[in-house]
């Protein structure tokens, strides 16, 4: 069930036994619900509690008597929300215009941002909404009368939305229905693993917990699909700033990874300009020394739209990666616009082969940056080489052909088809979060403060017994 430590395994198998032995299955569902998220919100070790979702669906799996309804399409993707910002939302639309994928619909469970609800229009059989104020067995029953109108289901849920996955559970098993999992956020806890007959995995760290999810073989490698031009375009005038973009905390410090002093280091040996997109100036103090140290050569934008962002870094002469937490697929995607791009490897990497541009240490990196900025030249792989490995794992339709073939009988075991330079550390996140002063508490389900005290405890206990020692698995 978990790779959770001690104290925190003591807290899981406690709250599972409520929500077990909950007569109410309404409440046992609400339960469930706010024990997903404080699990997703916390890296506490433990990734799954797919025995607990099975138990749950054969009580609730009599209750529902699902109608006779016409297939709309062979594939329905669920999400949970729909943004008009964020990875998940853009995986599902790029693959729904595929050739392989065009026979779906889109079924939007909670809201959608209005841009994000165009786009998904656009689908063959377009988006359905699902919006109802219900929660529980009700609302589990509307969802799994709609999702039996599908041939098979993929499922790009909220890490803790217990319900679609009950209902998705139900359609398996009273219409036929065929369920995977597309772990996008593969670092977290996520249901789902109790109802899906393939995970959909995304990166090298997704693939080295598969035995932690109990997914061995269930697991299929389908990578994230990206607009990349068949041809990387020319990199800009190397006399532009060195930049970095993303959400503000993917670059404070932790576990003795600090971005703002690789900056200030670098400020020592190059006299380029530094320009940082995302951080918060008022709040993320980890940024305030370095920038009263170097002033105008440091310059921190806050968050940019689309457009305003791509323009913004095609002007760039080189793209640094976030860390310590990566910034997903924007390092590929700029290196697809033809900006020569530079990260660290931290231990959290394995989403594109684009990290086999990565240097293994702070100092390294600043090495090459300093060589870069000074003649234009790198040391790293040969970049057109890792651009067609890129290609060949990123195309859109590379992309949906793996989800397609998923379900035939040989997909499983199918890994990340390019080598990881460094170790899959699949303990920074939990070590990272015990750093920290108090969890995280759930902010999408109605608070259960009993519950929350407990986990504090637990949290507390966990907090004193840590011993905080890395845990890793080897590169596949």
């Amino acid at each position: 069930m978990t790779q959770a430590a001690p104290e925190v395994s003591r807290f899981v198998e406690s709250a599972v036994a409520r929500v077990l032995a909950e007569p109410q299955l309404d409440k046992a569902i609400h339960l469930a619900r706010f024990l997903g998220e404080l699990l997703w919100k916390n890296s506490t070790g433990c990734y799954q509690l797919a025995e607990m979702e099975r138990v749950l669906l054969e009580r609730l799996n009599p209750l529902v008597s699902l109608s006779a309804s016409p297939r709309i399409a062979r594939y329905g993707h669920v999400l949970t929300k729909a943004y008009d910002v964020g990875g998940h939302t853009r995986v599902v639309e790029r693959l729904c215009a595929s050739v392989v994928l065009q026979d779906s619909a889109v079924l939007v469970l909670e809201s959608a941002q209005d841009l994000a609800w165009q786009r998904l229009c656009s689908t063959a059989h377009g988006c359905i909404p699902l919006f109802s104020a219900s929660r529980g067995c009700e609302r589990v029953a509307l969802l799994a009368e709609q999702f039996a109108r599908f041939e098979v289901l993929i499922l790009y849920i909220h890490p803790h939305d217990i319900e679609a996955v009950l209902a998705a559970g139900i359609a398996q098993r009273q219409a036929g229905a065929r369920v995977m999992l597309f772990n996008h956020a593969d670092h977290v806890f996520t249901y789902g693993l109790g109802v899906a007959e393939r995970v959909l995995e995304i990166s090298h760290f997704g693939w080295a917990l598969r035995e932690a999810r109990e997914s061995l073989d269930r697991s299929v490698f389908v990578g994230i699909p990206l607009d990349l031009p068949a041809r990387r375009p020319a990199a800009a005038d190397s006399s532009g700033a060195i930049v970095s973009a993303g959400t503000s905390y993917k670059f404070r410090p932790a576990q003795g990874w600090s971005f703002p002093n690789f900056v200030r280091v670098l400020s020592q040996r190059s006299s380029s300009r530094v320009e940082i997109i995302g951080p918060r100036c008022w709040l993320d103090w980890w940024w305030w020394s370095v920038k009263c140290r170097i002033g105008k050569r440091l310059i921190l934008h806050r968050r940019l739209g689309h457009d305003e962002y791509l323009s913004f870094i095609a002007r760039a002469a080189a793209y640094v990666d976030s860390f310590p937490f990566v910034g997903g697929t924007a390092f590929a995607e700029v290196m697809g616009r033809g900006v020569p791009c530079f990260g660290v490897l931290t231990g959290s990497h394995g989403y594109t082969p684009a990290d086999l541009l990565k240097s293994m240490s702070e100092a390294e990196l600043v090495e090459e940056l300093v060589k870069f900025t000074k003649l234009g030249e790198r040391s790293a792989q040969d970049e057109k080489q890792v651009y067609e490995a890129m290609l060949a794992t990123h195309d859109v339709e590379c992309v949906a052909r793996r989800v397609a073939d998923a379900l035939t009988d040989e997909a499983p075991g199918h890994a990340p088809p390019w080598p990881c330079k460094k170790e899959i550390d699949t303990g920074l996140f939990r070590r990272i979060w015990l750093k920290r002063t108090l969890p995280v508490f759930p902010v999408h389900v109605w608070p259960l403060p009993g519950m929350m005290l407990w986990f504090l405890l637990f949290f507390s206990l966990e907090k004193v017994s840590s011993c905080d020692e890395p845990s890793t698995v080897k590169k596949n």
